[in-house]
């Protein structure tokens, strides 16, 4: 975290000031599983304000668990990275609709890619969804209940939903991906980075050299 953080002030330092504009609310439709194992769409709000100071308000202030809202913290500051905007400029307020509590780490890729979107000012389709964590060089993690998800993702009326590859799903809603950066294209039809063909870089001769790295992650997650 301390080396992100350090990276980020770096990457970012001298971006300029930014116009007052009216705050602007988006809806993501979150996959989460409950307590009996089923599938279910929470419907999280987000309110974006500038100019601000990087400030987080979740309403109500339960609503997300501790290692959810860090999920989100640490989306921002990866989305920041890879897009050179510093998500320090806006204030976020997120309402949580229809669940108690949203616990866990699964959201961190949805809220990577709305993160990335958002500071490239970009609509966001909450058509769409996504479920992972997001590991080293940008991989997708494993998360648990993605069948759960994606059946209530399809009774809920989402047109996509995206996620790990470890996950054995043939339903037609599902796409899976490597990378957030293929995850984000699935989102926008966008490529984040044109000049880079990612099928090379993660290709097997290539991610072989990673390969402990990458299991030794998967089998932790």
């Amino acid at each position: 975290m301390i080396a992100l953080l350090m990276c980020l002030a770096s990457a970012l330092t001298g971006v300029g000031e930014h116009v007052s504009k009216e705050p602007f609310t988006y809806k993501l439709s979150l996959l989460a599983v409950d307590n009996e194992r089923r599938g279910r769409i929470v419907d999280v709000y987000i309110t974006v304000s500038t100019p601000g100071r990087g400030v987080i308000t979740v309403i109500p202030s339960n609503a997300f668990s501790q290692d959810t809202l860090l999920s989100f913290k640490l989306a921002l500051i990866y989305a920041s990275l890879l897009t050179g905007k510093d998500y320090r400029r806006l204030d976020y307020t997120i309402s949580v609709q229809g669940l108690a509590q949203v616990e866990g780490t699964s959201a961190t890729l949805l809220f990577t890619v709305f993160a990335i979107s958002l500071l490239r000012n970009e609509s966001f389709d909450s058509l769409k969804s996504a479920t992972g964590i997001i590991g080293p060089g940008g991989i997708v993690g494993r998360v648990g209940g993605v069948a759960q998800k994606v059946e209530a993702a399809k009774s809920y009326g989402l047109e996509l939903v995206t996620g790990p590859f470890s996950s054995n799903i043939s339903d037609e809603i599902y796409q899976p991906v490597l990378t957030v950066f293929q995850a984000y294209e699935k989102f926008s039809q966008k490529s984040l980075f044109p000049e880079l063909n990612y099928e090379y870089l993660y290709a097997p001769s290539l991610s072989s050299y990673f390969k402990e790295v990458w299991m030794n992650f998967y089998n932790k997650t």
